[in-house]
């Protein structure tokens, strides 16, 4: 998805869920758990006392359990994105996420997270999609405004979480998250996180330089400088799926891969333009560079390959033009197989290699 995209999800700051659609596509019954992958006690669980939201189709109805719609003139509504207001007086409101829009109604309930429970648990139940962008599971909101799933238990988990995303050769692909600030890794690299008004949302760091090899990159200071006034700056976002660099940043990235490669370059694959119909292992370690922390990328990480396996890529690209080329997004692939961590109270941001599975 897009980087704007991904900064709707965070800045959305509810939690969207479709609990209505198992894997086999029959409906879940009243009670039943959503498909988020269990692990233990520390993987989330969530159960709706309510039973399921509607089923994401183009055109649901709304749901029998009306009565859990949150009104128009509630606190929470004037907290959403585009919200309004249907005849009954309940709250709606729209968002897009990839190349989705998404309608969904305001609900409050009771929310089952293993042991623990949070009452009055407000988040968006999907009545309209348009696109096919927005996952079946649901989308869960992890920013830090003031309906985000880390705001609302607050109380509980004391605004620490961390997850480990499975690579995508996993067989199971069941990654964990963990939340509150127990059973945490002890042994982490850590960053400062930082604050952007401009996009208050989302989680900053201070890259400060990208290596391969054992070589830094010559990139331009403002090119990962972070600037409060403009969003510009790195972020870490697991909804974005590869890591995209201010172009100047990539460009560097780019050329001294190229360079110790020394393969021809195949046509570009997708959106990828650094490309081979030759084996490339072992590929050149890719390292962030982040003030007291430096994280250097497994082959996996930095790799992608075609469905057929003939045509290997590097898996990151250039940011897009407009707003977002001041942006650098660690994303998804490059996190998978890592514990990242968000300790919000301390202001930091960690990363420990994991196998996910």
């Amino acid at each position: 998805m897009s980087t704007m995209a991904a900064g709707a999800t965070l800045s959305l700051l509810v939690l969207l869920l479709i609990t209505s659609s198992s894997s086999s596509g029959a409906a879940s019954s009243p009670g039943g758990s959503c498909s988020v992958p269990p692990d233990g006690g520390s993987t989330l669980r969530i159960i709706h006392a309510f039973g399921p939201c509607s089923p994401l189709r183009p055109a649901a109805p709304l749901p029998s359990w009306a009565d859990f719609l949150s009104a128009c003139g509630s606190p929470a509504c004037s907290q959403v994105p585009a919200p309004s207001c249907s005849p009954a007086n309940s709250c709606s409101f729209n968002m897009s996420y990839g190349g989705s829009s998404l309608l969904a109604g305001l609900v409050q309930d009771s929310l089952s997270l293993a042991a623990d429970v949070v009452p009055s648990y407000t988040f968006g139940c999907l009545q309209r999609v348009t696109g096919s962008s927005a996952p079946p599971q649901g989308l869960l909101g992890l920013g830090r405004g003031p309906l985000s799933f880390l705001s609302q238990t607050q109380n509980l988990y004391g605004g620490t979480f961390s997850y480990c995303l499975p690579s995508f050769k996993s067989l199971n692909f069941s990654g964990t998250l963990r939340l509150g600030p127990k059973g945490q890794p002890q042994r982490i690299k850590t960053t400062p996180l930082l604050a952007n008004p401009h996009r208050p949302s989302l989680y900053y760091v201070n890259m400060t330089g990208v290596r391969v090899g054992r070589r830094v990159l010559p990139i331009p200071p403002s090119a990962l400088a972070f600037d409060p006034a403009t969003g510009a700056g790195t972020v870490v976002d697991a909804g974005t799926m590869f890591t995209r660099l201010a172009p100047p940043a990539y460009a560097a990235l780019r050329d001294e891969f190229r360079r110790r490669v020394r393969a021809p370059l195949a046509p570009p694959l997708g959106g990828f333009d650094t490309c081979y119909n030759v084996s490339i292992a072992p590929a050149p370690a890719v390292t962030f560079l982040f003030d007291g922390a430096a994280v250097t990328l497994p082959e996996d990480n930095v790799l992608i390959h075609s469905t057929a396996g003939t045509i290997t890529c590097l898996a990151m690209a250039a940011a897009p033009d407009g707003l977002n080329a001041v942006l650098n997004v660690i994303a998804n692939m490059q996190q998978q197989n890592h514990r990242v961590l968000f300790d919000v109270p301390n202001a930091r941001v960690g990363f420990a290699r994991e196998m996910c599975t």
